[in-house]
């Protein structure tokens, strides 16, 4: 079941870090009943070209504003003068995205560097967790949000289903989330234990094979729950709360002897 080259490996270490951080940290204090000023949460690294892409679009649609959202200067020393052509070749096949993308050419290209948690993105690659990011900085960005919208290291044309540590860190901090990955990940994240969060986030954007409709629906998705009112909010929390705890709980509840079992 799993497509990408060691990605038995690569996935069970990504699981393993997150999982140790979780069981040292404990169990955290999101999704309170309250008011958000923002919605979803999307942190991102390298430049990966869908990053770029999504979050071009999510200020081409006046979303980016309801996100707490980072792209910065990272260590593939990319920036939107390198990427926008790139992008919209992938977006050519829809008119709508493609004109959106192009008629913003001149803002997105002024957008500036996002950071969040930590300026540091020259990290070495081996690490899981950036040296200079405290849990508590990390935490306050997941408790003043209500979902995640993860960015894995793969959505276009990729050559397979494949998890990092991003997968795995809204069950470290009890985040429902939409995950930006390849056609039917979540099908692996279910056979790890793992519940998702049908149907109070539309999931039908994961069996979608085309990488640009996936995408489209996926900001739809996004769109629709960053509309939601107070009243809503409470509502979805209450909803999803019971299913970020079982996905915290499968987390830590894994010893190490089954990741070195995997991983082996």
């Amino acid at each position: 079941n799993f497509d990408c080259p060691n990605i038995d490996y690569w996935s069970h270490l990504g699981e393993l870090g997150i999982s140790i951080q979780a069981r040292r940290m404990g169990m955290p204090i999101t999704l309170e009943k309250k008011k958000y000023n923002k919605s979803f949460l999307n942190l991102n690294r390298r430049w990966r070209i869908h990053r770029p892409c999504f979050v071009g679009l999510l200020h081409s649609m006046n979303l980016l504003d309801k996100g707490l959202v980072s792209l910065g200067r990272a260590d593939d020393y990319l920036n939107w003068n390198s990427v926008f052509d790139n992008i919209l070749n992938l977006l050519k096949e829809d008119d709508d995205l493609y004109r959106l993308f192009v008629s913003n050419k001149e803002s997105i290209c002024k957008l500036p560097d996002m950071y969040l948690d930590t300026t540091d993105l020259f990290a070495p690659r081996h690490k899981l967790f950036l040296p200079d990011v405290s849990y508590e900085n990390t935490l306050k960005l997941y408790q003043n949000t209500y979902f995640s919208v993860t960015s894995e290291t793969f959505f276009f044309n990729g050559p397979g289903r494949f998890f990092s540590e991003k997968s795995f860190k809204p069950f470290a901090f009890m985040h429902p989330f939409i995950l930006m990955s390849q056609p039917n990940s979540l099908e692996i994240l279910h056979q790890l234990g793992y519940k998702t969060f049908h149907p109070f986030i539309d999931e039908s954007y994961d069996t979608e094979k085309n990488d640009v409709v996936r995408l489209k629906m996926i900001l739809k998705e996004v769109e629709r729950l960053s509309s939601f009112s107070d009243t809503e909010v409470e509502t979805f929390i209450d909803m999803i709360k019971p299913i970020t705890l079982h996905n915290f709980l499968n987390l830590t509840r894994k010893n190490n002897n089954q990741y070195i079992h995997k991983i082996g």
